[in-house]
């Protein structure tokens, strides 16, 4: 007797992308395996978008559109999508890729008792040519799966546009906090809940445009290293962000991880030789995937977010 597959959501958030919108929509309503839903909300669109969604959904009884009442930003219109999903499982997509045809059919064996599946994904300009084959490699992203919460602190390699996150998950993840993204923060819930799983297979076409600075390598390694710069240069109680973190993880009930946080903040007031004990434990109970160098790198890079230098 053959098992059954978990109900399939598909959420999206939109906001001025109707010049590439059409052949994101399509490429999900022609699915191997259609989604039981496509949620899409609309963040106050100042172009046509809003307008091609209601025309597109029209004779598409599986799909919802809506729109929020004022424009509130990826996390909240995101958030505002996959509440109204009662589905087993939600997949992310965002309005200017192209899905693989089999995109959901090759997540399948990945659905069981994990809280989040990702993939890689390949590059592709505004006009659809191929700029890489593999997402990941362009980024030189290393692909952490299973329980590795050390790595997501202050790290992340799971991308919003090939995420599938469990009912579960989503369930403890509102809110997000502020300055944190949603795939950051559903891929730190995932990663000290039942873990995360990898398909190293590209699962769509992720689009590289104009538009869409925040995959731009330079601009993406820029940012990355002012916040270092601000993270090492200032004391624990001008960290509004690791704070809104820390009140985040209580209210999902991730209070293990909490403790964690905490105890890093204290090696930071603990004298020479008890920051290097305590550095040692945190090593251990923070990097349990990492060896040798490589662990003292991480647990480096993650005093630093806590003004330790």
């Amino acid at each position: 007797m053959s098992v059954p597959r978990p109900r399939i959501d598909v959420v999206m958030a939109t906001y001025n992308g109707a010049r590439f919108l059409r052949e994101q929509l399509d490429s999900i309503a022609t699915q191997s395996i259609r989604p039981d839903q496509l949620i899409i909300v609309d963040d106050q669109s100042t172009d046509n978008s809003f307008a091609l969604l209601q025309t597109w959904a029209e004779d598409k009884p599986w799909v919802q559109v809506h729109r929020q009442p004022s424009n509130q930003g990826v996390n909240a219109t995101f958030q505002a999508a996959w509440q109204r999903s009662t589905a087993d499982w939600v997949f992310f997509a965002d309005q200017d890729d192209i899905w693989h045809p089999d995109k959901l059919e090759r997540f399948l064996p990945l659905l069981g008792e994990v809280d989040l599946c990702y993939s890689d994904a390949c590059i592709i300009d505004e006009h659809g040519k191929r700029l890489h084959e593999s997402e990941m490699q362009f980024h030189h992203s290393l692909a952490v799966s299973g329980r590795n919460p050390g790595f997501f602190l202050l790290n992340n390699c799971v991308s919003g546009h090939n995420l599938a996150a469990s009912r579960a998950l989503l369930a403890r993840a509102s809110p997000v906090p502020a300055d944190t993204l949603y795939d950051h923060w559903l891929a730190l819930l995932a990663s000290c809940g039942n873990g995360i799983r990898y398909l190293p297979e590209p699962t769509c076409a992720h689009r590289m445009h104009s538009n869409n600075l925040a995959n731009n390598p330079t601009v993406r390694k820029r940012r990355r290293q002012q916040r270092d710069r601000q993270q090492t240069s200032a004391p624990v109680s001008a960290i509004p962000r690791l704070e809104r973190i820390l009140a985040a993880l209580q209210t999902a009930g991730e209070m293990e991880l909490r403790e964690w946080l905490l105890l890093m903040m204290q090696v930071r007031e603990s004298s020479r030789g008890q920051r290097l004990y305590r550095s040692i434990q945190l090593r251990h109970r923070l990097l349990p995937h990492f060896s040798g160098w490589q662990r003292w790198r991480r647990l480096w890079k993650l005093r630093q977010g806590f003004g330790e230098t």
